[in-house]
């Protein structure tokens, strides 16, 4: 049913006694906002949901949108001066969260087409120059990713990434000299490939991992570094396998094979048999599988992954 005006203006209004308490939202309006907050509504001051517990930590991806952003400008923090490089695209990447969850504000009817997001401010959203100083931050802060990986939310960790990305991109379209450019693709391949194994597994999301994978493909490429190609090409494999597409698995395995034969290096070889190994294995070829052997999923995944 198409919403008149009047009954716009009713949900404005009821939107705004919501905030200002004098009203408590219905169980239906009640869902949503604990949606668009991802929070309980307890903790939204709008009933409904158990206490939590005194004492009781709550998980970073499980808390509101604020919480997963100060988690995400904390950590920023703790990258030190050459995170200073990410800040400008941290911003984009906040307005695009922010969007979303406005989006869903509108189809309760509790905010209009203007405000709610962040002014537009290209000042806020240039990344500077490429020069080698950039390029070496960035591959330092790529570094860091990794050994913040074990430690952080994967929510707030790929908050840094894509911003990462984002500024790797304003870059690369600025235009620098071959070798800088071919450097900054290369950190590019590392960076979404860390991208897509934090979409897939950790995030569950392996539409987006499809893209980060590829996005690394096409980088590593213009790199000239068929390792990471390869890396890129044989994380891919496990998306179609965890759909029992396990010929389509196989394919881009053998894609990776050939990237390695470009430029051979046998940990990345032995980690490709290692794969291959336990898609075999899963998909019940155990004959085809090297010593019948099923190596450890987040082994099996993190050797080509680390270069």
């Amino acid at each position: 049913m198409a919403a008149t005006p009047r009954t716009c203006r009713r949900q404005r209004r009821h939107g705004r006694q919501v905030e200002r308490g004098e009203k408590r939202p219905s169980p239906r309006y009640r869902d949503l906002l604990c949606l668009l907050y991802a929070a309980d509504a307890h903790s939204l001051g709008i009933g409904g949901g158990a206490r939590r517990e005194a004492g009781a930590r709550s998980n970073p991806d499980d808390s509101s949108l604020v919480a997963m952003l100060g988690g995400a400008a904390s950590l920023l923090d703790q990258l030190g001066a050459a995170g200073a490089i990410l800040q400008p695209r941290m911003f984009g990447v906040w307005k695009d969260e922010l969007m979303q969850r406005r989006a869903l504000l509108k189809l309760m009817g509790l905010a209009t087409a203007e405000g709610f997001a962040p002014p537009d401010d290209v000042s806020l959203s240039r990344s500077g120059k490429p020069t080698p100083e950039t390029a070496q931050d960035l591959e330092h802060l790529t570094d860091r990713y990794q050994a913040l990986y074990h430690s952080t939310a994967p929510a707030v960790l790929m908050t840094l990434v894509v911003a990462h990305l984002e500024t790797l991109r304003d870059l690369l379209r600025q235009g620098s000299p071959a070798p800088l450019r071919r450097r900054l693709f290369a950190n590019r391949a590392r960076a979404a490939t860390f991208a897509g194994r934090l979409a897939f597994f950790d995030l569950r999301d392996s539409l987006s991992a499809r893209g980060y994978y590829n996005l690394a493909l096409e980088s590593a490429r213009e790199a000239g570094d068929h390792l990471q190609a390869a890396a890129a090409l044989a994380h891919v494999a496990f998306i179609p396998a965890a759909d029992y597409g396990y010929a389509a698995a196989v394919d881009y395995l053998r894609g990776a094979a050939h990237q390695v034969d470009k430029h051979p290096d046998g940990r990345v070889g032995s980690w490709l048999s290692a794969v291959e190994s336990e898609i075999l294995t899963n998909a019940g070829s155990h004959t085809a599988a090297p010593g019948g052997r099923r190596p450890g999923p987040r082994a099996s995944r993190s050797t080509g992954a680390d270069r």
